[in-house]
């Protein structure tokens, strides 16, 4: 582990030292740290500048560029330093590890052309095999964003941990693919069938659920995929449930996504429109809702006008699991 912003971290690469480093056989995992905020294009030159210094060396198996501020604790909001990532870090990591496969970037926050052109570097995602993203800040970035040639880049890994892919393009399917290991921070239940057979295992912080959805068969699918056994390792924390309308209670749509059931930690459930009505609707929502937070460690219930009542609240900690939180806000 190298602190790359300390003033003596040149001084401290001896010739020695750096002989050795480029003469050693076995399996080395570079990490470069950074503790003190730096302007973007001193942190590259910064970052560019031990790189070059380090050189050649066939012992580098992974690489990881990561931002830790000290004063962190004592925030709320984490930090991020913005480092120009680009085809220039693709380039020099080509050069000085030929033997690199794992790149992982953390604390870090970058601009979505920047990240693009690090990942449409061909020859670059062609050798790496594992990219951990999912720490990265992208600027003006969310899960709704298109970026359909970052997902067939990433198809070219075998391990990806990365913020959202946006929205999947069908082809997808039937895409050649080497991916085996997916774990994402967001992603839409629409989106799960549409990902490569190949993945085995796959991790959801946050999975996005809009109700009623206007895909219909597409959530069905989502939901199929899921609940079938297609994936070796499945772990969902949380479900996002976002109701545009209340009609009826929102029952045909919960009742789409009762495979689910004991397979995610915590619930989000966002009452996007109150029925005409009103209080009405939202104690059927939440009755339809009841069964699908079976085993539930927790629930968000966002929208709500009033408190809930405390025929719901009983009837939610009844099925839930011990101990768990029922949260309500306006």
């Amino acid at each position: 582990m190298l602190n790359i912003d300390s003033e003596s971290i040149f001084s401290s690469l001896s010739p020695r030292l750096l002989t050795a480093l480029r003469g050693r056989r076995l399996p080395l995992a570079l990490q470069l740290i950074v503790t003190t905020p730096l302007k973007p294009h001193i942190f590259r030159g910064t970052v560019e500048g031990v790189l070059g210094l380090l050189g050649y060396c066939e012992a580098v198996l992974s690489v990881e560029i990561r931002f830790i501020y000290k004063q962190q604790a004592m925030e709320e909001a984490p930090t991020y330093a913005q480092l120009p990532v680009g085809a220039w870090l693709a380039e020099r990591m080509m050069a000085n590890f030929p033997q690199c496969l794992s790149l992982r970037l953390r604390g870090l926050q970058c601009a979505h052309p920047e990240l693009a052109e690090l990942l449409s570097h061909s020859q670059f995602m062609g050798r790496l095999q594992q990219l951990d993203i999912q720490q990265l800040h992208i600027q003006h970035g969310s899960v709704l964003d298109g970026h359909y040639e970052w997902v067939k880049a990433y198809l070219r890994l075998t391990t990806l941990s990365t913020v959202y892919l946006g929205p999947v393009p069908t082809s997808l399917q039937t895409c050649p693919s080497r991916l085996v290991k997916l774990s994402v921070t967001e992603m839409y239940l629409t989106a799960i069938s549409l990902m490569p057979e190949s993945i085995e295992s796959l991790h959801i912080s946050h999975l996005h659920v809009a109700l009623p959805e206007p895909h219909q068969q597409a959530l069905t699918n989502g939901v199929t995929a899921l609940s079938s056994g297609r994936f070796t390792t499945l772990e969902i924390e949380s479900v996002s449930l976002y109701f545009t309308s209340l009609e009826g209670g929102g029952h045909a749509s919960l009742a789409a996504l009762k495979p689910l059931v004991g397979r995610f930690g915590r619930a989000e459930v966002e009452l996007g429109v109150i029925a005409p009505n009103g209080e009405y609707e939202v104690e059927l929502v939440i009755h339809n809702l009841v069964p699908l937070l079976q085993g539930c460690a927790g629930v968000v219930l966002v929208g709500l006008a009033r408190p809930l009542s405390s025929w719901c609240m009983h009837r939610l900690k009844g099925i839930m699991a011990q101990g768990a939180t029922v949260e309500v806000e306006a």
